[in-house]
């Protein structure tokens, strides 16, 4: 395992958890707001109402059908019966349960945003074939061209082109989990990025005799 792929999933975690212990539940409900406003302006209402309905069913099926999420409350915060029967202790959580409670609440939801975003990729992967395709058919007409008139197939634009794809998919995971609100534009970008890279790798894949 390379280390910047260690080093990347280090600091997703770090900030995965740094979310859920300073960021507030009513923090990302809000910007899940922002953004599916953002959506409904520059994609319409019908395509923001689908990417919620998605988002809403998926997080349904997962967390609330299989109990998940009324279960990771249950292990957290007691019930009432439970504090009254913890006789003498019955007030010594009243300060850190409510704040656990409301970082449950900022991770279910950071969740929620997450799966939002998933379904706003879904909106856009159609159009990924209408980008890679010509791209990659472009790369692999000029890696033709090279292996006629001897032309150099360069092993370093072969790499950063590796590695603008590497980049990029991860600075989409690290953007995908922050909880602020996103333009809807920064997928097409992404793609658009990616296939730039993708001609670049196939037209400088390395000849073979």
């Amino acid at each position: 395992m390379s280390k910047p792929f260690v080093w990347a999933m280090l600091a997703l975690s770090l900030q995965i958890l740094a979310i859920v212990i300073l960021i507030p539940g009513n923090w990302t409900h809000k910007a899940v707001t922002s953004e599916l406003a953002l959506i409904n302006s520059g994609l319409g209402e019908e395509t923001a109402k689908w990417v919620q309905d998605r988002a809403s069913g998926w997080y349904t099926s997962a967390f609330i059908k299989t109990g998940i999420q009324e279960e990771t409350y249950r292990l957290f915060i007691p019930t009432d019966e439970q504090k009254h029967r913890s006789v003498g202790l019955e007030n010594m959580g009243d300060w850190w349960f409510p704040l656990v409670e409301d970082r449950l609440n900022g991770l279910f939801a950071t969740i929620y945003h997450l799966l939002v975003r998933v379904s706003l990729f879904v909106v856009w992967s159609p159009y990924m074939a209408l980008i890679f395709v010509p791209a990659i058919f472009d790369g692999l007409m000029m890696r033709s061209v090279k292996k006629t008139n001897f032309q150099y197939a360069s092993p370093v634009i072969h790499r950063y082109g590796v590695r603008g794809v590497a980049f990029v998919v991860f600075s989409m995971v690290f953007a995908f989990t922050l909880p602020i609100a996103l333009d809807p534009r920064i997928i097409p970008i992404a793609l658009i990025v990616v296939a730039v890279c993708l001609g670049m790798i196939v037209s400088n894949m390395q000849k073979r005799i």
